[in-house]
C-alpha cells in the first residue's frame, strides 16, 4: 500500500495496518511459515495481560552476538561466547538427583574349561568344543 497523497511521487514510506476495534486479530498461514520481519526494532506488547509464545518442536532464541537460549524436548539450552550474568535477590541451583537401580547379574562362566585352556595354550582365537 501506498501512502495517500503520493499520487505520482515517490515514497519511501509504506504503510500497512491491522486493526480490531472488537475482538481478536488472527493472522495465519495454513500451509506456511507466517514471517515477521523488521529492519529496526520489533515490539510484541500485551497491556493487560500476558504474552504467550508456544512452538511445536524448538523454541530459539538468538540475536547477532551469538548468545542464544534453545528450549526443545524438554531441555533448556543457553549458550553465549561471553559471561552469563544471574541477577536475583535469590539464587537456588539444585544439584543432580539418584536412581537407585540394580545392575544386571553378569552370567558366571568358568573359563578354566578344558577347551579353553586348549586354545589359549595353542594361541588360537578360536575354541573347538565337542
Amino acid at each position: 500500500m501506498a501512502c495517500r497523497g503520493c499520487e505520482g511521487k515517490r515514497s519511501n514510506q509504506t504503510l500497512s495496518s491491522l486493526v480490531s476495534g472488537e475482538g481478536a486479530l488472527d493472522v495465519q498461514a495454513q500451509s506456511d511459515d507466517v514471517r515477521v520481519q523488521s529492519k529496526e526494532g520489533l515490539k510484541l506488547i500485551s497491556a493487560n495481560a500476558d504474552v504467550a509464545l508456544a512452538a511445536g518442536k524448538t523454541f530459539h532464541l538468538a540475536v547477532a552476538g551469538g548468545a542464544s537460549v534453545t528450549i526443545e524436548g524438554g531441555n533448556i539450552t543457553v549458550a553465549c561466547p561471553g559471561t552469563i550474568t544471574v541477577q536475583a535477590s535469590k539464587k537456588s541451583f539444585t544439584g543432580p538427583t539418584t536412581l537407585n537401580r540394580s545392575f544386571v547379574a553378569w552370567p558366571q562362566s568358568n573359563l578354566n574349561a578344558p577347551c579353553m585352556m586348549q586354545a589359549a595354550a595353542t594361541n588360537s582365537a578360536f575354541v573347538r568344543v565337542d
